[in-house]
């Protein structure tokens, strides 16, 4: 048995033979007073939130400086991680290819490749030479980050629209090429959310961002697009004012575009937390308004596609809608599409139901074909596919061999496809590409994700079930590997919880490095997000949120019971919301872990609920409350990480985030940082890694990323002794 080194103690040992610890950041204390509810409440590090200030930029640097030298004994087992996670990386990749239109559409990634080049090839000559769409590494050239949010050629295929972020803050800009020659594109918008091309190959739809990072404008704009091959050497594009379609007034509602699976209408969905429409524009018509289909209802969310007449089936062509009118889980209606022409008050009239609402069987989407339609859905807490016969109102599931995994929808451009593409993987399966026959409902693997040196074998994926303080049974999905399964072993356990996001189990590679050394890692299907249907998110929002944190020590508690792990031997990790969740864990049984790994974390609710400048706070009324209600305040002052640190011992902490994060802005973990490491008892580690240039995700590019997952792991694998 070997000997168990903290990190914490590792670092002080390894400075202690240089000369000594350093001294880490103290920022400066200048109490700022918020009275509310008949309470004052006092933040010591607003000033933190000037975010050009020459202070706060050197207190940033000081923390990543302090950082570093904290971390330096780790740095050597960082490059071990990172040749491994290259070790097990396909140096050249490609995907696998989909049909729009006359071509076949793939990505490349090549040896030295940091992001994707795409390519495609004529239908008829699909073993030749690729011809070059974009090359993603073309557009970073030169940027410290470039993030391409998705591209779409024409139908005609001349061209293409992407989006791409600069800077990480989610300021997508949107773009206008000929395939493969970004250099002649032109800037068509900023700051946009959503973009389509309609079906006559010349109009784009786009939907913008106000100032408070809102979805509330559509535009359309036509370009004049010459239809002959190859381009005079000086033509550039050229386009018509944008015009604006809709403009979305209630600050509760964004706006998002897309074409129908069927290419005749553009879908416009407006939606809320706990509302949604969709309008439908004619995708043939460059100047037809939109057409409501069923009027917006406070509570009811409609999701609506369409699927056009065949003379193989029996009926014609119809419009087809998730609702959740009947109850929180939604049913599947169908409407004949001739219902456009009647007024809007008789649209709706006698819908179809095609699927019943059932309590607990979440209806996530519905992929519409010629020939058939695939809906995925959640049941016993398991994404579930199933073939829907539409006459007979019966959903067939499909069998997919593994306790629990994730479902992805793939590249469905064609609608006129016998096949539904999708992505499967789980803890254990890297990602395989799939095809379901529509008629037959056989499932072929059209390839699996090839990871050099894993052998399927060694790992071996368990879920098991917590019993929450209420008597819930909350699902954990664990992963370990074979020679490691006896006795309490070291675990990183993942946790979110939030806005009706469900945490399914994803393959990742870069995970073997921890497995193979022993270290199993788990996910905690904790209520705030959908894996047990909506009620599963209900039962944690609001006032009621003190429900995920609980659900999360049950779930360690489940795992210490077991003899899976013990408390110093586990890792707690969350990002985002799921920072929240370990943050708040933390001060309601700081002794629960060995050490936590905290990512773009929203830790400072309170604040951050009550400055409706920021973005994205007024649509999250409806998942934290708002915090002028007294109720809602009462509950997140219980909660609130930076509200709520004490005066206790807690567990080694590292905290990274991105300085231009646009979700959760740097300042809340800079803030919940210098807090925590000033008010904690024992001299632990409380680190801050703020990586400069950087957004919600990390860094961008491939090598990037690594290094920031090397550096992650080699503070876990330290923290619980697995050096070696």
């Amino acid at each position: 048995m070997f000997q168990r080194l903290t990190l914490a103690l590792l670092a002080i040992l390894s400075l202690a033979i240089h000369g000594c610890r350093p001294a880490a950041p103290t920022p400066h204390v200048e109490d700022v007073r918020v009275n509310l509810h008949g309470l004052t409440m006092v933040d010591p590090y607003a000033w933190m939130r000037d975010r050009d200030s020459p202070e706060v930029l050197a207190h940033l640097d000081a923390e990543n400086r302090f950082t570093d030298r904290m971390l330096a004994p780790q740095r050597g087992l960082e490059q071990r991680l990172i040749n491994e996670f290259e070790s097990h990386l396909d140096a050249d990749d490609e995907s696998v290819p989909h049909r729009i239109g006359d071509f076949i559409y793939s990505y490349v990634f090549e040896a030295d490749d940091e992001h994707e080049r795409f390519v495609r090839r004529p239908v008829d000559e699909v073993d030749g030479e690729p011809e070059l769409v974009l090359d993603v590494n073309r557009l970073a050239k030169d940027q410290a980050y470039v993030a391409l949010d998705s591209y779409q050629p024409s139908l005609d295929g001349h061209w293409i629209a992407y989006a791409v972020d600069v800077v990480g803050d989610l300021t997508l800009g949107l773009y206008v090429a000929p395939v493969g020659e970004t250099d002649r594109a032109i800037n068509l918008a900023e700051d946009i959310s959503s973009f389509a091309w309609a079906a006559d190959g010349k109009t784009i739809y786009y939907t913008t961002r106000n100032d408070a990072g809102r979805s509330d404008k559509l535009f359309r704009r036509t370009l004049d697009l010459p239809k002959s091959r190859p381009l005079e050497a000086n033509y550039s594009i050229r386009a018509d004012e944008p015009e604006l379609v809709i403009e979305e007034s209630d600050t509760a509602f964004d706006i998002n575009v897309q074409r129908s699976r069927s290419d005749a209408y553009m879908l416009v969905n407006i939606t809320s937390y706990n509302a949604a429409e969709t309008r439908l524009i004619p995708a043939m018509d460059a100047d037809a308004q939109p057409i409501e289909l069923r009027p917006r209802r406070e509570g009811v969310m409609d999701f609506v596609d369409h699927q056009r007449s065949h003379p193989r089936r029996l009926t014609g062509g119809r419009f087809l809608i998730l609702s959740d009118d009947a109850g929180r889980d939604f049913r599947l209606l169908s409407l004949p599409d001739t219902v456009i022409s009647k007024p809007t008050e008789t649209r709706f009239e006698n819908p179809q139901e095609v699927l019943p609402h059932v309590a607990g069987r979440l209806l996530e989407s519905v992929e519409i074909f010629e020939l058939g339609v695939v809906v995925i859905y959640v049941e016993n807490a398991r994404q579930m596919l199933g073939r829907l016969n539409l006459e007979q109102g019966r959903l067939d599931p499909v069998d997919m061999g593994e306790v629990s995994y994730m479902i992805t929808s793939g590249e469905n451009h064609r609608y006129e496809s016998d096949a539904f593409r999708f992505s499967y993987e789980s803890l254990a399966t890297p990602t395989r590409t799939c095809e379901l026959d529509l008629l037959s409902g056989e499932i072929r693997v059209l390839k699996e994700r090839d990871v050099p040196g894993y052998d399927p074998e060694t790992l071996v994926q368990e879920r098991i079930e917590a019993t929450a303080s209420d008597g819930t049974k909350i699902p954990i999905t664990l992963v370990r590997h074979r020679d490691h399964r006896n006795g309490p072993k070291p675990l990183l356990l993942e946790v979110y919880g939030a806005y009706g996001i469900s945490n399914w189990p994803w393959w990742d590679e870069t995970r073997l490095s921890l497995l193979n050394r022993g270290m199993g890692f788990a996910i905690a299907h904790v209520r705030g997000g959908a894996e047990g249907g909506r009620g599963w998110h209900d039962e944690a929002k609001f006032l009621k949120k003190e429900t995920t944190f609980t659900d999360t020590i049950a779930c360690v508690n489940a795992l210490l019971e077991q003899g899976i792990t013990s408390r110093e031997t586990l890792v707690l990790t969350g990002a985002s919301a799921g920072g929240l969740t370990v943050g708040a864990v933390l001060n309601m049984e700081p002794g629960i872990c060995q050490a936590a790994l905290i990512g773009v974390p929203f830790v400072d609710v309170i604040n951050t609920m009550l400055d409706e400048s920021l973005p994205l706070t007024t649509q999250e009324f409806f998942e934290w409350g708002d915090p002028k209600d007294k109720p809602y305040f009462e509950v997140m002052r219980r909660y609130s990480p930076y509200d709520n640190i004490r005066a206790v011992r807690y567990p080694d902490v590292l905290v990274y985030s991105s300085y231009n994060d646009g979700q959760v802005m740097y300042w809340e973990p800079a803030k919940y940082v210098a807090r925590l490491r000033a008010t904690r008892t024992d001299d632990r580690l409380t680190l801050l890694s703020m990586n400069m240039s950087g957004g919600h995700q990390g860094p961008s590019g491939r090598s990037g990323a690594m290094r920031e997952i090397a550096r992650q792991y080699a503070f876990t694998l330290f923290s619980v002794g697995l050096t070696h």
